[in-house]
């Protein structure tokens, strides 16, 4: 089940749920889902009103605009209600792993999972773990993209950004945008 985070307009939420049935419309009129399956999809996204919403869940991906501030103000209104055994994930693609995770009260309990963009077309998903994730926090993350039928690039915490740029090249590859001799190509910073 997935739920959209609280927001200050409801008009945010209705936006959101459109664009996601637009998505999946369009998923459908390519032969790539059935409308079964679009509604299905669709009933299983639920808008809350609260992070109190949340608290049943073991995995939550906060995905968030590109501010650490607004991350870790997220990470401290959301755990408070979170189960104790529920890991964080966020779809950063450059801040840093181990700052945002110190920000939480489950800093093994957090890793990056990066959904590339447009996350329906792209397959790669990064796994980036902070300084105290635990194996296991990663092993969780690792099957829950896997289930999605995602590839997996793993990244370190030291590394997001050129991580990144290194996992959209395999992915520009993998889709054959680049010649692979290119992709194979050492970078140089």
């Amino acid at each position: 089940m997935a739920r959209l985070a609280p927001t200050r307009s409801q008009g945010r939420i209705e936006a959101g749920l459109a664009s996601i049935n637009g998505n999946l419309a369009r998923r459908v009129k390519s032969g790539k889902m059935t409308e079964a399956e679009r509604e299905a999809t669709l009933s299983l996204i639920k808008p809350v009103a609260s992070y109190e919403g949340f608290g049943d869940f073991d995995l939550v991906i906060e995905s968030a605009v590109e501010d650490e501030q607004i991350k870790r103000k997220i990470y401290q209104t959301l755990c408070p209600h979170l189960k104790p055994e529920c890991l964080v994930g966020s779809n950063t693609s450059s801040i840093s792993i181990t700052r945002l995770a110190a920000s939480t009260d489950r800093p093994e309990k957090f890793m990056g999972i990066h959904f590339m963009n447009p996350v329906p077309v792209m397959e790669l998903v990064e796994l980036i773990r902070g300084i105290a994730t635990e194996e296991q926090t990663f092993s969780t993350a690792k099957e829950f993209a896997l289930s999605l039928k995602k590839t997996i690039a793993v990244a370190s915490a030291s590394s997001s950004t050129s991580s990144s740029f290194e996992a959209t090249c395999v992915a520009s590859a993998a889709i054959s945008s680049v010649p692979p001799a290119m992709a194979k190509m050492p970078l140089r910073w």
